[in-house]
């Protein structure tokens, strides 16, 4: 029989001290690391040789009956324990041996509801942890230690069922493992110069290029099959089974000669849809982006929150990672990068680089980064924050003294200061937070280039000061316009002079500056050149002329 135990369990702790093996003072370090290793209490002191595994069998023999099943809340799920294994629920993943005892690897039982986010608190995250029963140990109940009354469950981190499972090894695929077929698209994608590539059940294949959509070739419309099967050689067997499983994937993928690539998968109601996101083979400077001259002092910051902000495909990343490839070659630091997943591969030149991917290389998004503090980092890299424990953790690491860049998706820099105040928590304290953690905020957009060969970047820049940080604490954003237009000394961009410099200098045209920028007055120039050329032409009217017509308007009235 096999004792059914949970990863930093309150009956496995209570087990644990009532037979001596550990006292409490040495049970604290060995809980935080089961959560951080998401391995069990059990498993630990074998790799630790406190306990062999012939002493944990030794442990089974002589464990006591097993307690009263009780339910166990989890969001709006119920989840009660097995009495034994004949009433045990499939449970999901593979199971692997562990010592010679024959234990094997805890799986955690499937939800059919996802939980709320109020349920992922750290006081109602319990799962219950099941170990997979032999095939010799059919039939048979498996032993439960009794919880005692005074004792309370610790709260349980979510386990590897929810992690995503690792990519290729070693980060590409083999040469035989996906066919000719696929690498010939994704190679011929990249050679045209294309972004992103769109593999939906039901249409033709298509590229975005420069911004725009263009169909793939001649290639028809793709059956949901054909997408299936596309989607398996793209992914391991366990990659495509957690897809199956979760409906939803996100990973990273490259082969020899072609290059990494981002991929994403969900499920709709034809079948399958992939967007496959075309990683550059190289990070460019600021200079061969376009950046402006002052995105160079954003390199001068020790500590504190740098946001780059933008709508999806802007090229925040790549500004992103311009800087941090500035800090990488000019600093000698320690650089920790938090991804889903992890794009650019990252050369270390007078920096130590650590990257780290959501989901495999840490445990869920909402501790992903509480974890990553451990690492002693002097900047931390946040892919994106895309909820507000994410912003909550990012806050956090910049008020220990860490430099934290992360993207963010809003249109400008005072949307991107309003998605931080809607964080759910005490109003005041996180406005001071932000004012007091906020270095800086770059946004970004792409217009077309006027001679069609690419995009350009319209740039806006906000450094924070005494004026910025009282915008925040008072959350009167719409002040900030004012702020930014009597701080254009200060080295502060707006996005529409950004705008209008691309517009003068001939690199986009009247049109695309109109179309893209918010004071629509101060661009109608750009549109109108001949209209208001005749209209300045113009003799003024006498002042008799004036006189009757306020007469007649008045007359009307």
């Amino acid at each position: 029989m096999l004792m059914s135990y949970r990863m930093n369990d309150a009956e496995t702790e209570a087990f644990v001290l009532s037979r001596g093996l550990l006292t409490n003072e040495q049970l604290s370090p060995f809980r935080v690391q089961c959560s951080v290793d998401l391995c069990s209490l059990f498993e630990l002191m074998i790799q630790q040789k406190i306990i062999s595994p012939e002493m944990l069998a030794e442990l089974e023999k002589n464990a006591p009956p097993p307690a009263a099943p009780r339910s166990i809340r989890s969001g709006t799920t119920f989840l009660r324990r097995p009495e034994s294994s004949a009433s045990m629920p499939a449970v999901s993943g593979a199971s692997s041996g562990a010592g010679q005892s024959g234990m094997r690897r805890t799986t955690r039982l499937s939800f059919d509801d996802a939980p709320s986010p109020a349920a992922k608190s750290s006081q109602t995250r319990a799962a219950v942890i099941v170990s997979a029963q032999p095939a010799a140990a059919a039939g048979e109940s498996h032993p439960k230690h009794p919880l005692p009354p005074e004792s309370v469950p610790a709260p349980i981190r979510l386990d590897a069922r929810r992690r995503r499972p690792h990519g290729w090894p070693g980060g590409a695929a083999p040469a035989d493992s996906t066919s000719g077929h696929v690498q010939q698209w994704l190679a011929s994608a990249r050679q045209s110069g294309a972004s992103d590539v769109y593999l939906c059940a039901g249409c033709a294949p298509l590229l975005r290029i420069h911004g725009e959509l263009h169909p793939f070739g001649e290639t028809p419309a793709m059956s949901a099959e054909q997408v299936s099967s596309m989607a398996q050689q793209l992914l391991t067997c366990e990659q495509f089974d957690f897809f199956q499983r979760h409906g939803s994937l996100r990973t990273a993928y490259a082969f020899a000669g072609g290059g990494r690539f981002r991929v994403a998968l969900s499920r709709h109601n034809a079948g399958i849809d992939i967007a496959i996101r075309i990683v550059p083979e190289q990070i460019l400077s600021a200079e061969q982006l376009g950046l402006p001259e002052g995105f160079s002092r954003l390199a001068q910051f020790q500590e504190g929150l740098i946001l780059f902000a933008g709508v999806t495909n802007s090229g925040k990343t790549m500004s992103m990672l311009a800087l941090l490839e500035m800090l990488n070659r000019t600093r000698n630091i320690h650089i920790t990068t938090l991804e889903d997943p992890v794009e650019f591969v990252l050369t270390p030149a007078m920096a130590e680089i650590s990257q780290r991917e959501l989901g495999v290389h840490t445990g869920d998004d909402d501790v992903a980064v509480a974890h990553t503090l451990q690492c002693d980092s002097d900047v931390l890299m946040i892919g994106e924050l895309h909820d507000y424990r994410m912003v909550q953790g990012a806050l956090a690491a910049a008020e220990t003294g860490q430099l934290v860049m992360a993207t963010l998706p809003a249109a400008d820099c005072a949307h991107a200061i309003d998605r931080l105040l809607d964080c759910p928590g005490e109003p005041l304290q996180l406005r001071n937070r932000i004012a007091d953690s906020l270095r800086a905020i770059f946004s970004q957009q792409l217009a077309a280039r006027a001679d069609g060969q690419g995009r350009a970047a319209v740039c806006e820049l906000l450094l924070n000061s005494i004026s910025v940080a009282n915008i925040i604490r008072e959350a009167k954003t719409q002040n900030l316009v004012n702020v930014m237009q009597t701080g254009r000394q200060q080295g502060l961009i707006m996005m529409d002079d950004s705008l209008r410099a691309l517009a003068d200098a001939g690199v986009v045209s009247g049109e695309e500056a109109y179309a893209r920028c918010k004071n629509k007055a101060l661009f109608k120039k750009y549109i109108e050149p001949q209209e208001e050329l005749e209209e300045i032409a113009k003799p003024p009217e006498p002042p008799q002329r004036l006189r009757v017509r306020a007469a007649e308007a008045r007359r009307q009235q």
